[in-house]
């Protein structure tokens, strides 16, 4: 009787658990497939010797000067982005938009209001947040191998510092037009 019992129950729980959390669920599996969405995933199967143009993301999430701060909070956190870079006309790097950026602004350190863009942001943070500079962001050439990167995440790795990302450009330098960006998860080995 407890077997036949169990046999019916175990699928109503599930089913009353579905139905109960359904938006929690759902908002896990679409902060999923953002997450999956947005890099190559070929755990252990990368060779050393593949570029960046080959494995970098190209559909990443970026902040023009006149894009408003709270629209892009809002699709960045949709999609389950973290980081943004902010560029210019030409593609450019001008600053990055970080998890802490978004914490000066709740905590009010920032202060924007909902018609602020990121050119009067930039204009307000000035250079005083060092994680906004594109000084401390490495820059690596498309034709690079993912080795190089894997070496640059190692080393900060060994200074526990953060990975944080790495952008990719033509020749790897910050003055030309973002081609990519790569994580510490797009080139990571077994």
């Amino acid at each position: 009787f407890v077997q036949s019992l169990t046999a019916v129950a175990w699928p109503i729980v599930v089913l009353v658990a579905v139905c109960r959390f359904h938006d929690q669920f759902r908002q896990i599996l679409e902060a999923l497939v953002g997450f999956v969405g947005r890099s190559c995933y070929c755990i252990g199967t990368l060779p050393d010797e593949w570029t960046l143009d080959r494995v970098s993301i190209k559909n990443f999430c970026s902040c023009k000067r006149t894009d408003k701060v709270f629209e892009k909070i809002k699709e960045m956190q949709k999609g389950g982005y973290s980081f943004a870079p902010i560029v210019d006309e030409e593609g450019r790097v001008l600053a990055v938009f970080t998890p802490t950026c978004v914490q000066r602004i709740a905590t009010g350190e920032l202060k924007i209001d909902g018609n602020m863009d990121f050119a009067a942001l930039l204009d307000a943070a000035g250079d005083k947040f060092e994680d906004m500079n594109v000084g401390v962001y490495r820059f690596i050439a498309e034709g690079d191998s993912v080795k190089s990167v894997r070496q640059y995440f190692a080393g900060k790795w060994g200074c526990n510092q953060d990975f944080g990302i790495v952008f990719v450009t033509q020749c790897g330098s910050s003055s030309e037009p973002l081609k990519g960006v790569v994580t510490v998860w797009d080139v990571v080995k077994k």
